[in-house]
C-alpha cells in the first residue's frame, strides 16, 4: 500500500513524529494516487473528448493507472511543496517543533517516495539536493480555536506554476479584471501547462492575499461551488468562457481546456483589490490530514463533488 495511517499510536510515539510521518505519507499519496475527484473528472473529460484530445486523455489515464499499480509518481516533476497549516490554540505542539517536523517529513519523502529534488537556491542557482531550502517549503499558518492540527499539502510543478499571475486593480474593476486576467493567462500559457487544467482564482485583499487564496481554492474538491451564489455563478461563467478557447487536452483540441474553476475571496482596501490566478495541470496533487492530540490521524478522501474525513 502507498498510504498507511496508524489510527492509534503508542504513548512512546512523539507527536512530532506523527506529524513527520503524516507529511511523508501524504506526499506519497498525492504524488502516486492523485485524488479520486481528479481521476473521476479526468474520466469525464475523456468521455467527451475526440480525436487527438481523446488520445491525450487515454495516455493520462493510463499513466495514472501505471503509477498506482507500480507505486510511482504520476509525473517526473514532483513539484515544490506548499503547506497550509490550520492549528488549534490547544494543540500540544509548538510552531517551531511543527515546522521542524514538516521539514523532516519533506526531506524523508524526497528519498522514500522518491520525489525529484526541486529546491534551487535563488542566489547561487544550485540545487539544494532536496525539496527544502530558504523559505521552502512555503508554510502558511492559520491559527484557530480547538486542539486539532490540519495540514494541507500541495505540490506545484514548474510548468503550470510558470503561468500563475497576480496584480492589484481598482475594486470597481474586480470581477471584470479577474475574468480578463484568467482568460489572458489561459489563452497565452495553457498550451505549455499540460491541459486539461484546474484554475484557482483569488479575489480581494492585497496581491499577497490574492495569491495565497488562489492556491487555497485549489484544495476544494472538484465540482464543489463557492458558498456565495454570485461567486458560484462567476465560477461557472469563467469555466464556460475558458473552454471556448478550444485549447483542449495537451493543447491539441478535441475536448475541454479547463476542468474546473474555483474562486476564494477576501476583504480588500477601498482603493485596491488583489487578483490572482493559480494554474494547475491535470495532475492536481493536493491533500489534507488532521492530527489529534492523542496521535490519531484522519485523511481527507476527495470525491467528485465532495469528500469525507477517514480515520486510518
Amino acid at each position: 500500500m502507498y498510504l498507511i495511517w496508524a489510527e492509534y499510536l503508542s504513548d512512546a510515539t512523539p507527536l512530532r513524529k506523527v506529524v513527520e510521518d503524516s507529511v511523508v505519507e501524504l506526499l506519497k499519496y498525492i504524488n502516486i494516487a492523485v485524488g479520486d475527484d481528479v481521476v473521476a473528472s479526468l474520466r469525464r473529460v475523456r468521455d467527451i473528448s475526440s480525436g487527438l484530445g481523446a488520445e491525450v486523455m487515454d495516455a493520462i489515464l493510463r499513466n495514472i493507472e501505471v503509477g498506482r499499480s507500480e507505486g510511482r509518481p504520476v509525473c517526473q516533476d514532483t513539484g515544490l511543496v506548499v503547506v497550509k497549516v490550520v492549528i488549534g490554540d490547544e494543540f500540544p505542539l509548538k510552531l517551531g517543533e511543527l515546522r521542524s517536523s514538516i521539514i523532516k517529513g519533506i526531506t524523508r519523502a524526497t528519498e522514500e517516495v522518491p520525489l525529484r529534488p526541486n529546491a534551487i537556491d535563488s542566489i547561487t542557482g544550485m540545487n539544494t539536493g532536496s525539496n527544502v531550502g530558504e523559505k521552502a517549503p512555503w508554510i502558511v499558518v492559520e491559527p484557530t480555536e480547538g486542539d486539532v492540527l490540519e495540514l494541507g499539502i500541495m505540490v506545484k510543478g514548474g510548468g503550470s506554476e510558470a503561468a500563475c499571475r497576480a496584480l492589484a486593480v481598482p475594486p470597481v474593476r474586480g470581477l471584470r479584471a479577474a475574468a480578463n486576467l484568467v482568460v489572458d493567462v489561459i489563452a497565452e500559457y495553457s498550451f505549455n501547462t499540460c491541459p486539461p487544467l484546474f484554475v484557482g482564482v483569488g479575489l480581494g485583499g492585497t496581491v499577497a492575499t490574492a495569491a495565497e487564496i488562489a492556491y487555497e481554492a485549489l484544495f476544494r474538491p472538484v465540482g464543489v461551488r463557492h458558498w456565495s451564489r454570485e461567486i458560484a455563478e462567476f465560477e461557472e461563467y469563467l469555466l464556460e468562457l475558458l473552454n471556448k478557447l478550444d485549447v483542449g487536452p495537451g493543447g491539441l483540441g478535441g475536448g475541454p481546456t479547463v476542468i474546473d474553476v474555483h474562486i476564494e475571496t477576501a476583504a480588500h482596501h477601498p482603493a485596491s483589490m488583489g487578483v490572482a490566478v493559480a494554474v494547475n495541470c491535470w495532475a492536481l496533487r493536493r491533500g489534507k490530514v488532521r492530527i489529534y492530540p492523542d496521535g490519531t490521524t484522519e485523511f481527507f478522501k476527495y470525491s467528485l463533488g465532495g469528500g469525507v474525513w477517514i480515520r486510518w
